[in-house]
């Protein structure tokens, strides 16, 4: 990743709630929206993820795992695959061991100058029982040898009421 001091990105987080009462879960469903704000294209490196506390959270989604991108789950435009793969094989493990989840698009990606673009439906579901402090979410775009942080990382929390 080359380094563009003039790279610019708005990053945005849109984050609704499922809460099943029931199965005692809550699922977040995630879109990052991100625009090129510079004058000129700039290349996509990655989207770091990031989630805190991670341990007991699950991310899924319209993301596969780096050793199937090119087999399924994907979109097809024209000859090229698209879409988004995790970078690693162990992501699933790596993610919740450090909160940090790299996804990558499956061919590169050029973003142009005031298109928005974005990556939806990530899920994150974490068992009510488990969130004992706040589940916070930050999502940064890796793009021009810099990392733009989301304006508006998420956070949830859960307390159930007590009976005397």
């Amino acid at each position: 990743m080359t380094n563009d001091p003039e790279a610019s990105i708005d990053v945005i987080l849109q984050t609704a709630a499922d809460v099943d009462l029931e199965t005692r879960r809550i699922c977040l469903i995630t879109h990052i929206k991100f625009r090129n704000t510079s004058a000129q294209p700039v290349s996509l490196s990655h989207i770091l993820l990031t989630l805190s506390p991670s341990q007991f959270a699950v991310v899924s989604g319209k993301i596969v795992a780096p050793q199937h991108a090119l087999v399924f789950g994907l979109h097809k435009k024209g000859n090229q695959q698209t879409g988004w793969k995790f970078d690693r094989d162990d992501w699933f493990s790596n993610g919740r061991k450090n909160g940090e989840y790299r996804i990558e698009p499956v061919q590169p990606l050029l973003l142009p100058p005031r298109i928005w673009s974005d990556i939806r439906d990530i899920h994150i579901e974490c068992d009510i029982d488990h969130l004992i402090t706040p589940l916070h979410i930050h999502a940064y775009v890796c793009a021009g040898g810099k990392q733009f942080p989301a304006a508006n990382p998420s956070s949830i929390s859960f307390r159930a009421a007590v009976h005397p």
